[in-house]
């Protein structure tokens, strides 16, 4: 059995608070990665660097676990 679920939009009712959420975390996720990870390591300042890596793997984890929810 198949179902088939429609759902009609209002143009007037549009909620643009999760794109801009999803956006500004996009931003920052990116900023990080391609600002502060080279400046940190040619800086060479170890924490900094940890700091960036371990947000890459938070990210790397979250995005995995959505894929696997989504699935």
């Amino acid at each position: 059995m198949k179902a088939l679920y429609v759902k009609i939009l209002n143009k007037s009712r549009t909620d643009m608070v999760p794109p801009l959420i999803f956006g500004l975390i996009t931003f920052l996720y990116g900023f990080a990665i391609y600002y502060l990870l080279p400046l940190a390591l040619l800086s060479l300042d170890l924490g900094l660097t940890l700091e960036v890596f371990f947000f890459i793997l938070i990210g790397l984890l979250l995005g995995i676990s959505i894929l696997a929810i989504n699935i």
